[in-house]
């Protein structure tokens, strides 16, 4: 992730001085920037780390998507830089930050890990958690479960932050982009499964 972060950090400067000389070292600036959940878990600490080394006066106002109207907030000056994967029409540029594959996360010793790849039939057999916050399209899943006559069974829709207890508590599983489930893992004590 060092080199969008990099170039994250030049469009910054580009922005700000119109693409005059930038030195980072000496810059002070508050930006105000909107990320979405997977953003959130897979883009700021690295950000953070790059704006602290090469940009310490530089101040980063992150906060979450939500149902703010990003496209007025940038018109507004109310935002300096958005994060989403929700598309802004007209003019305004964006680029792809990553692609990702998705993976099965739930609590650890949970009996969905025990197969070295998860299987369809082992997947719809355990209750969902639905991430309602992470704004993730995965219909492909119900898709490629119904392909082979199986249903999912959703359990709960929920919020990100309320999934490490829900999870590490009951036999539900929820399935995450592989880099926010990474983090997520790590920081939740939780286990991902292929």
């Amino acid at each position: 992730l060092a080199g969008p972060v990099r170039e994250a950090l030049r469009s910054l400067a580009v922005a700000i001085d119109g693409g005059k000389a930038f030195d980072p070292a000496a810059h002070t600036q508050r930006f105000e920037i909107v990320m979405n959940n997977w953003a959130a878990l897979t883009l700021a600490t690295p950000l953070a780390a790059a704006c602290r080394a090469e940009a310490p006066g530089i101040v980063l106002d992150i906060r979450p998507v939500g149902r703010q109207n990003i496209g007025d907030l940038l018109d507004r000056g109310g935002l300096d830089f958005a994060v989403t994967n929700t598309p802004l029409v007209g003019r305004f540029m964006a680029t792809e930050l990553a692609q990702d594959s998705y993976v099965v996360v739930a609590r650890r010793g949970h009996p969905a890990g025990a197969e070295p790849v998860i299987s369809a039939a082992s997947l719809a057999a355990f209750p969902h958690l639905v991430l309602s916050s992470t704004g993730e399209n995965d219909s492909f899943l119900d898709e490629w479960l119904s392909a082979g006559g199986l249903e999912r069974q959703i359990g709960m829709r929920a919020p990100l932050l309320s999934a490490p207890s829900v999870l590490r508590q009951t036999d539900m599983v929820a399935v995450l982009s592989r880099r926010a489930a990474t983090e997520f893992c790590a920081a939740a004590d939780l286990a991902l499964i292929e």
